[in-house]
């Protein structure tokens, strides 16, 4: 229903490693798979990816193209909402204490 790539592999490997080279890997997926989503029959990707891409860039230091990717997932699937704006609020909060460290 959806095409998935390698996310399979880079995610465990992400997960696995925690280093620059898996992560790199991982955001290649991402985009592998929102590229090909966009050209195939669906016209979108699978639910989650604009929001795992978003917060993943997020946590690179890409803090506004992270957030469009999540601003992305919210638009095409409103179900994800609540959770998003959940991500967003804790990194509001985080931001706020480390100014004020």
């Amino acid at each position: 229903m959806y095409y998935w790539g390698k996310y399979d592999d880079s995610f465990y490997s992400q997960q696995k490693n925690l280093d620059d080279k898996s992560t790199k890997k991982l955001l290649a997926a991402y985009k592998d798979i929102i590229s090909n989503a966009e050209k195939g029959v669906r016209g979108v990707p699978p639910p989650g990816v604009y929001a795992d891409y978003g917060f993943l860039l997020i946590k690179t230091g890409k803090e506004s193209r992270g957030q469009l990717m999540l601003e992305k997932e919210m638009n095409l699937y409103p179900e994800s909402a609540i959770f998003i704006q959940q991500i967003l609020k804790m990194m509001e909060d985080q931001t706020e204490k480390e100014a004020g460290k």
